[in-house]
């Protein structure tokens, strides 16, 4: 009867490590990720750094622009995204028409990401950003704004949509 108790205890114990992200996950391809709230990455990037991710925030898309972020850590903590070979046998069709091409214009997406964080200097457009997400699979995608404006630029009913988790 203890045993079982102690057992039961221990499968509760684990499910709800996992439940809180303390446990890491296994992505699509059998590596490891951990889930990581956007403004903790970009805040501790040395902690993440080289590492599989899973993160929700904002996605920006569109002429010269490839980028995460999220309003609640400040406009500074842009994130360069490249897509890795990958992404498209790892993502549902649904989600990929979301992230399709829109012209010049682009999209901006309220997104959950699984993919390896790099920190460092010289990524994305002119090298101008300190990040990138190099994205395996894209778990979610809600458009928001079939526009891509920069953050500062949103329509107010807009920006009340757009809270990273």
């Amino acid at each position: 009867m203890i045993g079982l108790i102690a057992n039961t205890l221990g499968i509760a114990a684990g499910v709800l490590a996992l439940a809180v992200g303390m446990i890491p996950m296994r992505s699509r391809h059998g590596g490891e990720y951990t889930t990581v709230a956007y403004c903790d990455l970009v805040r501790n990037p040395e902690r993440y750094n080289q590492k599989s991710v899973r993160v929700s925030a904002v996605y920006r898309y569109g002429y010269e622009w490839s980028e995460l972020y999220c309003l609640e850590c400040g406009t500074e903590s842009k994130t360069w995204v490249d897509f890795d070979d990958s992404f498209s046998s790892s993502t549902k069709a649904s989600i990929r028409k979301k992230l399709g091409d829109n012209g010049f214009k682009g999209r901006t997406v309220l997104v959950t990401m699984v993919g390896k964080f790099d920190a460092g200097s010289g990524y994305g457009h002119m090298g101008a950003y300190r990040y990138r997400l190099m994205v395996d699979s894209v778990e979610k995608a809600d458009v928001i704004l079939n526009d891509s404006p920069s953050p500062s630029a949103l329509p107010k009913k807009v920006l009340s949509r757009i809270h990273c988790p």
